[in-house]
């Protein structure tokens, strides 16, 4: 927040810190963080289905390691897989909300700025209508 204030003239007297407040707050409130969630009981219930009772032979050890081997490579790969898509999804959505920040921001400004063009054209003309008159009186005084 201090960083996007320090782009801006705060002395000016248009400057209302409320509403930077406001709309840097409302963007930071629509973070969402991604939450992986991941079911487990399959792969346990891969496990478990092999086995009945206790494991004592050293081929059913040697079955069981192979198969917690492979169930904890296959889980990291759904884990992996999730985590992949949430940052991704994380990160679009952090790219919009930038997009819509910057644009609130520079809406404002580019309002202000439209006002001071159709100022800018009044005054020119005001001065234009100035101009015609002091020639007109111009004329009027030499006659």
């Amino acid at each position: 927040m201090q960083t996007i204030l320090d782009n801006f003239d705060s002395g000016d007297e248009n400057f209302d810190i409320n509403y930077f407040r406001q709309i840097t707050e409302e963007a930071l409130n629509r973070i969402e963080f991604p939450v992986i969630r991941i079911d487990i009981n399959p792969f346990i219930q891969q496990i478990s289905s092999q086995f009945s009772g206790e494991v004592r032979s050293s081929g059913d050890r040697a079955r069981i390691q192979n198969l917690l081997s492979e169930t904890m490579d296959n889980l990291y790969n759904v884990v992996s897989e999730q985590f992949t898509d949430s940052v991704s999804s994380f990160r679009k959505s952090l790219d919009n909300m930038q997009e819509e920040f910057s644009s609130r921001l520079l809406n404002q400004i580019q309002e202000e700025f439209d006002t001071l063009c159709r100022q800018v054209k009044d005054k020119e003309h005001s001065i234009e209508n100035y101009n015609k008159l002091i020639s007109l009186l111009g004329s009027s005084v030499i006659v």
